[in-house]
């Protein structure tokens, strides 16, 4: 157990250090930073001499100029040109001295500027920016005197950069003098500040000490007690702000342990007002998003019979799901069959280079476009064995850890039993729609396929529809997994009708007509009958499987049947198995009609466009013609 002995001996000492550091600062840094001042007076001061030296040759080749202008002839006298060759040399030579001490100067401000961490460059940037203007200056007065012939010397010019040359250096010369007093004055009072500082916490830190030492520590006892005799902890634990690290591992160990027992607690009566397995995993991610602070829940669901696994539901924090609902996996391709083996979690700290080491995985694709970096995989068991998995994820690297590990395990324990009973909800609802169907196969056996390839021509149109994002025709990946699921329902009213309709080889009289009519309502009161009685658990139950049984024979123009609906008043599944159906139906050979050709059905699709069925959706039929074929042609 740590001492306050101990406790106060590390802060003395480093209280000491602290110290120590500041003195050192103060008779090291300070006066080396007093030699770059010292340096720059120095540069000043010969700037200053050079500038006076400087002063006499502008001045004689001022006169030589004037000489010139006043008599042409005097352009080739010796003597007048020996002495303006002698002058531009003198300045030549000065302007290379002021290059040099520029720079030294402009050196020594840069050095003082990283010993005093930057706190001063506010002060310090004028007489940088004077620095700067000076070599500017003294560049330009090279260039004019720099000409061949005395004539071209723009001497007008030349004086006035002087002139400046002369403002700007006493301009130097003032800041100098300034910064050099403020500067160590103010670095001098920092460090003494800081060692008041250190004295000042120091002396605070043993009075807290001092106070706390004789702290009564019978908050552990009365924890356990709490704890071992109490179901709910939260509002029975006894209070302390704790002071020590004993304490505050016990504290935290006391309030993790309620926190957890608590949150489950929350988790499971939660969880048992749902049935179904999308409204379990969203009620799961907004309580977790709460307490891990994860960015993305789905799960995943085991089919031993197919060897896959496969995408029942995400949820995400923000952007949109890519890896959703129907994306399916072999198990025997991925890293998830270490998890239905051996029952054990799985934890990827970087889903980057997973990615990078499995580049052709179109899960791991999928989940980095949702910008997710790591990943922790618990299973779902029965009776000891995997029946699906939840994937918590993070758009941070590394973020899952043991203790997360062990909260999620914690949480999934208590869930278990409440996510077998939704996916066996969702599992028994998912065949009762495909017995409908084959019900249907068996009244008619040859519609059997055509329900197969009808599926398959919805789901081509859903997809389509979202690539295309058609304003006003948003849809997600779980409404097209709905799509697949209850497309099949579409014609389960034709149970009620007799077989010597629904088989007649020849055209149905107006009576017979108006009895096969009636399949569409029929259907859909089977949905609406068994939605009713399951409302108590989800009130969407088969609602897409009644909207496509009830409307899919509805026409855009509004001269469709039961209802007469026309346009958007036709739910959107409908119209997507309308176009599907009726495709189908058309390439197809019946008892009373021969198969069109392919070619044939898609005109009369086309035309139907603003007629009979929603002519955007006709278009999505249209681009997407070569997954539509290659179903055809199975």
């Amino acid at each position: 157990m740590r001492k306050i002995e101990n406790i106060i001996k590390l802060s003395v000492g480093l209280v000491c250090i602290a110290s120590i550091v500041a003195i050192v600062s103060n008779f090291i840094l300070v006066p080396q930073i007093k030699t770059y001042y010292e340096s720059n007076r120095s540069l000043v001061d010969e700037i200053s001499v050079l500038q006076a030296e400087t002063r006499l040759p502008i001045a004689v080749i001022e006169n030589i100029k004037t000489q010139v202008e006043k008599d042409e002839s005097v352009k080739m006298n010796d003597a007048l040109k020996n002495a303006y060759a002698k002058n531009k040399l003198i300045i030549q030579v000065n302007i290379k001295k002021f290059n040099k001490l520029y720079g030294e100067l402009g050196d020594n401000l840069t050095k003082i500027d990283k010993q005093t961490l930057g706190r001063h460059s506010n002060n310090l940037a004028p007489m940088k920016s004077t620095v700067d203007e000076l070599s500017s200056k003294v560049s330009d007065i090279n260039s004019t005197v720099s000409v061949a012939y005395i004539v071209d010397t723009d001497v007008e010019k030349l004086a006035k950069l002087f002139i400046e040359q002369d403002k700007s250096i006493k301009n130097l010369i003032e800041y100098q003098k300034n910064i050099e007093n403020l500067m160590v004055k103010d670095i001098t009072l920092i460090i003494n500040a800081v060692i008041i500082t250190l004295i000042g916490i120091l002396f605070l830190l043993g009075v807290v000490i001092l106070r706390f030492i004789q702290y009564d520590f019978s908050y552990m006892m009365k924890s356990l007690k709490v704890i071992s005799s109490r179901k709910n902890l939260e509002d029975s634990l006894p209070k302390i702000k704790p002071y020590f690290d004993e304490e505050v591992q016990m504290v935290d160990y006391v309030e993790t342990i309620t926190a957890e027992k608590n949150f489950s607690d929350e988790i499971s009566t939660l969880l048992t007002k749902y049935y179904i397995v999308d409204d379990v995993v969203d009620a799961l991610f907004y309580k977790l998003s709460e307490r891990l602070e994860i960015d993305r829940i789905g799960v995943a669901f085991v089919d031993y019979e197919g060897g896959k696994i496969i995408a029942e539901h995400g949820v995400i924090k923000s952007g949109e799901i890519k890896l959703g609902p129907g994306f399916e996996v072999s198990i025997e391709s991925t890293r998830l069959k270490k998890i239905i083996d051996s029952g054990e979690p799985m934890i990827i700290d970087d889903l980057e280079a997973e990615h990078e080491d499995r580049p052709y995985s179109p899960s791991l694709e999928l989940i980095r476009r949702e910008g997710m970096l790591s990943n922790m995989i618990i299973p779902l068991m029965v009776s000891g064995s995997v029946f699906g998995m939840v994937f918590f994820s993070s758009r941070k690297k590394a973020f899952f850890n043991s203790e997360t590990l062990r909260i999620g395990k914690g949480i999934i324990n208590e869930i278990e039993t409440l996510m077998n009973r939704a996916y066996f909800t969702k599992v028994v609802f998912s065949k009762m729609t495909s017995s409908f169907a084959e019900l249907v196969e068996g009244k008619d056996t040859s519609t059997g396929e055509h329900i197969q390839r009808m599926v398959k021509y919805s789901v081509i149109l859903a997809k389509g529809l979202k690539a295309q994002n058609i304003p006003g025709y948003d849809i997600s990946e779980k409404y097209i997994l709905e799509i697949e699921r209850n497309a099949a329902s579409h014609d389960i009213g034709k149970v009620s009708i007799p077989d010597a309709i629904l088989k007649k080889p020849g055209a149905l009289t107006p009576e017979e007509w108006q009895e096969m009519r009636t399949h569409a309502a029929v259907g859909a009161d089977i949905f609406r009958e068994i939605r009713e009685s399951l409302k108590m658990f989800d009130k969407d139950f088969f609602k897409v499987a009644e909207e496509i049984a009830r409307y899919h024979h509805e026409k855009w123009d509004g001269s469709g049947y039961p209802e007469g609906l026309k346009g958007d008043e036709i739910p959107l599944s409908a119209r997507i198995v309308a176009i599907a159906d009726v495709f189908d139906a058309l390439t197809s050979k019946r008892v009373y009609k021969d198969a069109h050709g392919f070619n044939d059905a898609v005109e009369t699709i086309k035309k139907g466009a603003g007629k009979h069925f929603d002519p955007n959706l006709v278009e999505v039929f249209l681009n997407e013609l070569g997954a539509i074929r290659r179903i055809y042609e199975l």
